[in-house]
């Protein structure tokens, strides 16, 4: 599986509408993802009709990673507040975007049922994404099912968005109805809810998914180490989050230095000035 990926990135796989093996185009990440993804969902019928034990397209390692000049949009508390205010019915959903990481399809997708209050934690296993208008249920990103913890004030914040609703409702349903919220559609609706709750709040270009990287931001800034984070985002690995998050932790790089300069110092202090032995007289 892992030669084939790789040969259909660089264009070297024998396209399927031609008879001859002749070499094509590279192809991008996200041209790869998604032929992969559609091989998985076909062997994952297999593997449900017990044609195959394993889906060898599932958990592969080389899968490419899209490329993004985008630089990532980190907001800070103040401005995370401000837009809640601001969008109204929909605020405990830009909440939990931005202090649980979540993505909108997985955000969307939460259940009462997917909440434990005793414990502070929200289960996320599904994701809803809208196919030519139709939610479909899915896995979430990684297909692997995770636990989030809640903060205390998030959790007041759920708790009353869970009064008088069944186990297996939305958490967060378009407001006024029991549907999936729709994720805001920035290219074509420059007056849809998410655009002037932006502007509003007095905050530059910003979609939901930049709250995903606020998460990341302020849990660094609160001194979340990495595998933390990672597990509360979903990612693969470790690596994975220091690498889409590198510039989160410069200050880190920074604080290594110091800490360093400082222990050489401690070091070369102590050999000038070896501490006097137990027992030994002090000279007046």
């Amino acid at each position: 599986m892992e030669v084939w990926i790789a040969e259909v990135a660089t264009g070297e796989a024998v396209s399927a509408h031609k008879y001859e093996a002749e070499k094509g185009k590279p192809r991008s990440a996200t041209t790869v993802l998604r032929a992969v993804g559609v091989l998985a969902g076909i062997l994952d019928t297999a593997v449900k009709q017990n044609r195959l034990t394993k889906n060898p397209a599932r958990n592969t390692d080389n899968l490419p990673r899209k490329k993004s000049k985008k630089r990532h949009r980190y907001l800070s508390h103040m401005e995370v507040g401000r837009l809640a205010d601001a969008a109204g019915a929909r605020g405990p959903l830009v909440l939990t975007l931005a202090y649980l990481g979540l993505r909108w399809g997985e955000a969307t997708e939460l259940r009462v049922g997917d909440v434990n209050p005793l414990r502070r934690r929200v289960h996320v296993e599904r994701s809803a994404t809208a196919v030519k208008r139709v939610i479909q249920i899915g896995p979430v990103k990684s297909w692997e099912d995770r636990i989030v913890p809640l903060p205390s004030f998030l959790m007041e914040v759920i708790a009353e968005a869970c009064v008088n609703k069944s186990a297996d409702a939305l958490l967060f349903p378009e407001p006024g109805a029991t549907k999936h919220a729709g994720i805001p559609d920035l290219r074509d609706d420059r007056n849809g809810w998410w655009t002037l709750a932006v502007r509003e709040a007095g905050l530059d270009r910003l979609t939901p998914h930049d709250l995903r990287h606020t998460c990341a931001s302020l849990a660094v800034s609160a001194g979340a180490n990495v595998k933390a984070l990672q597990r509360m985002l979903g990612h693969k690995s470790a690596a994975m989050t220091l690498d889409i998050y590198a510039d989160l932790f410069d200050d880190d790089l920074d604080q290594v230095a110091g800490v360093l300069d400082q222990a050489r110092s401690d070091a070369l202090v102590s050999k000038k000035c070896p501490p006097e032995e137990s027992g030994k007289a002090v000279p007046a």
